[in-house]
């Protein structure tokens, strides 16, 4: 979920997606650093900072054991 969306703030939309869909895996990507406390305490499984590569992502999604493809 990337926390600057042109219509909304992603703050709210991951804020949203753990209050409703506890099981929801959510993974913050954000170029503004100085939003990220805001995000903590709702709950994520890792962070990227823009830009970010594909292994960034593999990498996350393999220390949480979630399925990629390859």
């Amino acid at each position: 979920m990337d926390l600057n969306l042109p219509n909304g703030s992603g703050i709210e939309v991951v804020r949203y997606i753990k209050e409703t869909r506890r099981m929801t895996h959510v993974i913050v990507v954000s170029g503004a650093i100085e939003k990220i406390p805001l995000v903590m305490s709702y709950g994520y499984i890792g962070l990227l900072g823009k830009p970010y590569t594909i292994d960034s992502i593999r990498e996350i999604l393999w220390k949480h054991r979630l399925p990629s493809a390859n």
